[in-house]
């Protein structure tokens, strides 16, 4: 449909939106993606495998090094639930799967005592004072797949 202008002559209406190609929403898997066979969705929606389920001890901590650049996340097992956090205190930067995964639920740095929640990263107790980063953990076929936090 065309209109008028200030000017009196005819406006152009807005291009047609390209149905075929619906936008992407934030938050939402693209749907191109999901046409894709399982293990190549996974990898595109940026996901990667850090591990086989049975691996990660129950009520323990895992330290596992992802993709080439060698980041390395402290996976924690409670039950059926996996977390993801970096494999570092931010404290004195040593390896939070050199520690324990406490009853309560926590993680606790085995240099210095630091807890974090394993959850959010949140501290819990000090000396720590920066919460560690925390990643999205997927289990899928009996795997633990992660993806890393920017």
């Amino acid at each position: 449909m065309i209109g008028q202008g200030r000017s009196g002559h005819p406006e152009p209406a807005e291009p047609a939106k390209d149905l075929a190609s619906p936008p992407r929403v934030a938050g939402r898997p693209d749907p191109s993606v999901a046409a894709l066979p399982q293990d190549d969705r996974i990898r595109a929606e940026g996901f990667v495998r850090a591990a086989r389920l049975a691996d990660v001890p129950d009520g323990g901590v895992l330290g596992v090094a992802l993709g080439t650049g060698a980041r390395r996340v402290c996976l924690t097992r409670l039950g059926a639930s996996v977390t993801a956090l970096d494999d570092r205190c931010p404290h004195a930067e040593f390896a939070l799967s050199a520690g324990e995964l406490l009853a309560d639920g926590s993680v606790e740095c085995a240099w210095h005592g630091a807890r974090f929640d394993r959850a959010t990263g949140a501290v819990l107790q000090g000396p720590a004072c920066e919460p560690v980063v925390t990643h999205e953990v997927l289990l899928l076929d009996g795997d633990v797949h992660v993806r890393l936090a920017p």
